[in-house]
């Protein structure tokens, strides 16, 4: 399947858990037109963030995130927030119900300072 020009990601509410997800991500890395990705509710842990941090590093275009209601830790947020560090057209980036505690608060506040 050819991907490269696949704009909208909405995988949301499935439960593609850590290998879903990481084999999803591997399949549009390379894609640079991505820029709506919706993986809320889909089981994934702070294992899926370091899939995720490389497909944010080769995309700079994505706009919108949605990981909400996933068990992604502080672990994961940071890895995700090295992923974004280049990214200058986030719009939207909703963590909400990903379990991280008060210091994830801290590389995120890094990154949106860059």
């Amino acid at each position: 399947l050819d991907t490269r020009s696949l704009k909208y990601l909405y995988m949301n509410g499935n439960p593609l858990c850590n290998f879903g997800v990481i084999t999803l991500t591997n399949d549009v890395v390379k894609n640079r037109s991505l820029e709506f990705i919706n993986l809320a509710e889909t089981k994934m842990k702070k294992e899926s963030a370091r899939a995720l941090s490389a497909l944010f590093q080769e995309n700079h275009r994505i706009s919108s995130i949605i990981l909400k209601n996933n068990f992604i830790e502080q672990e994961g947020i940071s890895m995700i927030c090295i992923g974004l560090r280049q990214n200058r057209s986030l719009k939207t980036l909703d963590l909400s119900s990903t379990s991280c505690e008060d210091m994830a608060a801290a590389p995120l506040m890094k990154m949106f300072k860059q």
